[in-house]
């Protein structure tokens, strides 16, 4: 812990990327957001490229110069809503247990985490918690958390937490439904958002020296 030197701009940074990234498969895309899309990629983020892929994946976003929103909407759904069998589930339980199954015991010691951190989720949907776009919320709300605190110990404890939740949670099966959601995916968008996600969570790992747990991830949906 230490060695974590990010400064209050560098965490909300952070919160600001993972926003993003959590509204990218948590959302079903609209006109609005197709349109800040295409200017999103120009803007001075700091992606921390821990790869050429990564980077390529980047740049192919940055030429995207148009977004259909219909093209997307179809994409998002294919992916994470309605096919049959849905083609890249959006919950860690679904590769954390070796039936496959949602709101099992990962989805309910997510839940007692955001808890723990004074985050309680209105889940009118009855969705379970362990979903990929609410555990990107979860992290960047607590990114946002450190950048805001004033209070020493505040700030450590939110970083102590947020790195708890990186290490037994987000991580551990983050890499695996990225990659499945590259190589399944048919649009542009999606193939490369996916990459520069994976990219930027191995980025996380380094400058926040993180130790991402190994647990067994079910293979059920690589292709």
């Amino acid at each position: 812990m230490s060695n974590i030197k990010l400064s209050d701009e560098e965490w909300s940074e952070v919160s600001q990327v993972l926003s993003f990234f959590s509204n990218v498969y948590h959302k079903e895309p609209n006109t609005e957001y197709c349109e800040i899309l295409s200017s999103l990629f120009d803007s001075e983020w700091n992606f921390g490229f821990q790869s050429r892929e990564g980077k390529i994946a980047y740049d192919n976003l940055q030429a995207i110069k148009e977004y259909d929103e219909t093209d997307m909407i179809v994409e998002y759904n294919r992916l994470f809503v309605s096919a049959q069998p849905i083609l890249t589930p959006p919950w860690a339980s679904v590769y954390l247990n070796k039936n496959g199954e949602v709101f099992d015991d990962e989805s309910v010691d997510v839940r007692n985490f955001y808890k723990k951190c004074g985050l309680e989720y209105e889940n009118t949907l009855r969705e379970p918690e362990d979903h990929m776009g609410l555990e990107l919320m979860f992290s960047s709300y607590m990114a946002a958390q450190i950048s805001e605190l004033e209070n020493v110990d505040d700030k450590l404890n939110f970083k102590l937490h947020l790195i708890d939740f990186l290490e037994i949670h987000l991580l551990p099966w983050c890499p695996y439904f990225f990659d499945i959601v590259a190589k399944k995916s048919t649009h542009d968008f999606y193939k490369n958002i996916a990459v520069l996600t994976n990219d930027y969570m191995q980025y996380l790992i380094k400058a926040l020296s993180i130790n991402p747990q190994e647990r067994t991830i079910y293979d059920h949906y690589r292709p």
